[in-house]
């Protein structure tokens, strides 16, 4: 692989504390539980 791959995968439980820390990165300041509730409604 090099490194212009980009692999789209769907997010897992395991992602939600990076979802978190990517949602404040993008402006949206949400916590690790906040995502972590919002994960649980597209379940």
């Amino acid at each position: 692989m090099n490194n212009n791959t980009i692999i789209i995968r769907q997010a897992t439980v395991k992602d939600v504390p990076d979802l978190a820390t990517l949602m404040n990165e993008l402006g949206y300041p949400t916590t690790v539980v906040e995502m972590q509730q919002r994960f649980e409604l597209f379940q």
